[in-house]
């Protein structure tokens, strides 16, 4: 489902986490967790988002928007 949505970059699934990159650069992190509360921070270059396992799709939609931008920006 994230790959679709995110043509072009690279997810690479962890235990309870995904890395996203583009072009061989960190972009994202997606921590996944059942008691996470939706939260955004920055962590130099890195986006990092939480994201309780029981996400909708719009969730996921909005995550994807930010992420893709995130990383628009980083390559300008």
């Amino acid at each position: 489902m994230l790959s679709a949505s995110l043509p072009g970059f690279d997810i690479v699934p962890k235990s309870n986490h995904l890395l996203i990159s583009r072009q061989g650069n960190q972009v994202a992190i997606i921590t996944l967790d059942d008691q996470a509360v939706m939260a955004e921070r920055q962590l130099g270059d890195v986006l990092i988002l939480n994201l309780n396992t029981r996400f909708t799709p719009q969730m996921v939609s909005d995550l994807m928007i930010k992420i893709r931008a995130h990383a628009d920006q980083l390559m300008d």
